[in-house]
């Protein structure tokens, strides 16, 4: 019995390790729980990073997130939804899970390490066309987007059609450099992705230490954020939260009156800040429909159309309640760059035959495809007046309706 006497003693050790971990678990959502409306937009690494406030927001009823690229930040005026919600005009605010030159496939594992968080719970998924604007993604981009918690969750995720995770997994490994510090994430997507017998046996050979592994990144996610409102606890004062009918078509009037002031210098509705460089080089004698092959093809073929499909799965797999949000084209800008209406007409139809198997709300703005002054640029960045139309479409689904 000698051999086994310090048993009873790890055994102590490993429940009190037990119980300090659930305790700092169940500390660090109460605080989370508690603060999330106050961090909601202030710029906190841990949102996009991490996904404990992301499930403290799924959880708060205040808010409506919004995941996306850098269509929903770049513009910040009072029209942008992030600051026009702020005070809760209608009862909510928007809880923004956006980065610049996010793709698809960051979307997805954004998602996917939600798992079933998502079930019933309203989310919104927005993107303009430039986003398929592009044979695939661009490496860089992505990997600056990347997170490993998300990724390993994805990888390892006990919530998702094995079918699935396997097209993800391959897909992901196409963007190596990400996972050459992370030999567990990038064994687990192999594995996963190889697809043979003895690649199911190893994936599942390592699945339980993935899982340990995920855990343990998601008490370092909470630690950050514990650690964080400690040494800069939210200060906000209190916000009654009074719901009041709102005049859109006076606020649209004002953001529109705005958007002539910033885009005077020019008959193609892009913002004076960037029309210089517009005019330089990317405004140029072009022949009417000179690049519509070239646009046709790209558009059509675009690698992002497979990686958008497989977040719709996500949300269906997961019984999310999703809103897809697509900003539209500007028409005339797009027809100074040898793109005809006709053409453009592609993007509306290649995205909705996308949804067809998916029974989500589409949002795509194509009636506003020539209003030159919903976006203000080729990417289509959502300008003052765009704003108040997402708006408006934001406060409708947050209030049970999608149109």
């Amino acid at each position: 019995m000698k051999g086994y006497s310090h048993l009873p003693a790890a055994a102590i050790a490993g429940i009190i390790l037990l119980a300090f971990v659930l305790g700092f678990d169940s500390y660090a959502r109460f605080i989370e729980a508690r603060d999330v409306e106050a961090l909601a937009n202030n710029g906190v690494e841990q949102i996009e990073a991490g996904t404990a406030l992301q499930e403290a927001a799924l959880a708060d009823p205040n808010l409506l997130p919004i995941f996306g690229g850098s269509e929903v930040t770049v513009e910040d005026t009072p029209y942008t939804a992030y600051r026009f919600f702020q005070t809760y005009p209608t009862g909510f605010q928007v809880f923004d899970v956006s980065r610049a030159g996010a793709s698809f496939l960051t979307i997805a594992q954004d998602l996917a390490a939600l798992g079933p968080d998502l079930r019933g719970k309203k989310v919104v998924i927005s993107f303009t066309p430039s986003t398929v604007d592009t044979h695939d993604i661009n490496a860089s981009v992505y990997s600056g987007n990347f997170s490993h918690l998300h990724a390993s969750a994805l990888a390892f995720s006990p919530d998702l059609d094995m079918q699935l995770k396997q097209s993800l997994a391959g897909r992901m490994l196409e963007f190596p450099q990400p996972l050459r510090d992370d030999p567990l994430l990038e064994y687990g997507l192999i594995h996963l992705a190889g697809g043979t017998i003895l690649d199911r046996s190893l994936y599942d050979l390592g699945w339980p230490l993935g899982m340990l592994y995920v855990t343990v990144m998601r008490l370092q996610d909470h630690e950050a954020i514990v650690s964080f409102i400690l040494a800069h606890p939210p200060i906000r004062p209190y916000i009654d939260h009074n719901p009041a009918p709102i005049d859109w078509r006076r606020i649209r009037n004002a953001a529109y009156s705005e958007q002539l002031t910033h885009t005077a210098n020019n008959p193609y509705g892009v913002d004076e800040y960037a029309w210089s460089d517009y005019q330089n080089q990317k405004i140029v004698p072009t022949l009417p429909g000179s690049r519509d092959q070239e646009f046709r093809l790209v558009v059509l073929s675009s690698r992002e159309w497979d990686d958008f499909e497989m977040v719709l799965q996500i949300l269906k797999e997961l019984d999310a309640r999703p809103l897809i949000v697509s900003r539209p084209m500007n028409g005339w800008l797009w027809e100074a760059f040898g793109v005809t209406r006709q053409t453009q007409g592609l993007y509306y139809s290649k995205l909705r035959s996308e949804m067809t198997l998916y029974p989500f709300p589409l949002i795509d703005f194509q009636q506003y495809n020539d209003d030159k002054y919903f976006s203000l640029d080729g990417p289509s960045h959502t300008s003052r007046e765009g704003w108040v139309y997402i708006d408006q479409t934001l406060d409708r689904f947050y209030h049970g309706s999608a149109h």
